[in-house]
């Protein structure tokens, strides 16, 4: 039984790899493009207004306190 487990084991491992290799021989489209196809040009638009608006709060008060500045 131990045999067995061992073939489809290796069989697993051989087809997860040519998977991957398969995938390398594509080039990636934009992440953006991407994206808007799945969800549509104005949520995608929507989405990264809201990211950029959220990670600007959070550095804001960093700012404030005069952190990140190269000063001691």
């Amino acid at each position: 039984m131990s045999a067995a487990l061992d073939s489809r084991d290796r069989r697993a491992a051989e087809h997860l790899l040519s998977d991957c290799a398969a995938l390398e021989d594509r080039p990636r489209r934009p992440v953006l493009d991407r994206l808007s196809e799945l969800i549509g040009v104005d949520l995608t638009r929507l989405l990264l207004v809201g990211l950029t608006r959220f990670q600007r709060a959070r550095s804001a008060p960093r700012r404030a306190l005069g952190r990140g500045s190269s000063a001691p």
